[in-house]
């Protein structure tokens, strides 16, 4: 995992500094409302990430944490010839009667191979 550097982590840590609107002269106020017409640059997102964080200090040298929903995927199918026979094979079709329609509807097809 990528490391951000501690001067970079310390700046995102800060609050964003707001203006004091209020001790501005009018000229300044009416230049400022023009620049706030203009596209602005919005915050760079490890701040708006860092925002709701209580402590950041703990955060000094580490990327946020994402939260994972679901678990790693890839590891679903250990093939087993025991298990693909009892599920899928010959007897196991003949054992009910959606079985037996299976294995009817593909001779019936004829087809090569009727069950695993």
């Amino acid at each position: 995992m990528p490391r951000i550097p501690t001067a970079l982590a310390r700046l995102l840590a800060r609050p964003p500094s707001l203006p004091n609107v209020c001790s501005k002269p009018l000229s300044a106020l009416t230049s400022s409302f023009q620049r706030s017409l203009l596209p602005r640059v919005t915050p760079s997102i490890p701040s708006l990430l860092f925002r709701h964080i209580p402590q950041p200090s703990i955060l000094a040298g580490f990327l946020p944490q994402v939260q994972l929903r679901f678990a790693q995927r890839g590891m679903e199918y250990q093939p087993s010839q025991r298990v693909r026979k009892r599920r899928h094979g010959f007897l196991a079709r003949k054992r009910t009667p959606s079985g037996r329609k299976v294995i009817a509807k593909r001779r019936e097809k004829k087809r090569h191979f009727l069950t695993h």
